[in-house]
């Protein structure tokens, strides 16, 4: 996956790159359940603004408005997302730890039955921050999917 920090987040966290997995159970109809697991890193947007990483778990919702589950699909889920940080400051070096939930939104197409790709926008809101930390945060991140 490449993710994009967008607003306040963006401000302090440079592009970033990560790696998941994934379970599809399809239900009736044209709808399919999702489970995920993914493990964003972000650079530093200057320097002394230090790592960010994400380790997320979500549940997805995927629309599949076609014949069967493949082609284009729209997805809307919920996730808990643990957010780490490590910057340099006088006093030496500081993390933050913090947890909380995301909203995701997006779309996907499979260009076969087994290869795809996924463009997502999640927002998620952590806990308070000792460090004036961006409570919100947010990411679009594209990922290239492959089912097994």
């Amino acid at each position: 996956s490449f993710a994009l920090p967008n607003g306040e987040f963006g401000n302090y966290a440079g592009s970033g790159f990560g790696v998941g997995g994934f379970w599809e159970k399809s239900f009736t109809g044209n709808f399919s359940g999702n489970a995920s697991v993914q493990y964003l890193t972000f650079g530093e947007k200057d320097e002394g603004d230090g790592t960010h990483k994400i380790l997320g778990l979500n549940y997805d919702l995927h629309y599949y408005p076609g014949d069967g589950f493949s082609g284009f699909y729209g997805l809307a889920g919920l996730g808990y997302h643990s957010y780490a940080n490590t910057w340099s400051s006088a006093d030496g070096d500081v993390s933050e730890s913090l947890t909380g939930l995301a909203i995701n939104v997006g779309a996907g197409y499979y260009f076969t039955e087994n290869l795809g790709a996924e463009v997502r926008l999640s927002t998620a809101k952590f806990g308070n921050s000792d460090y004036d930390l961006e409570e919100r945060t947010n990411w679009i991140q594209v990922s290239f999917r492959y089912r097994f």
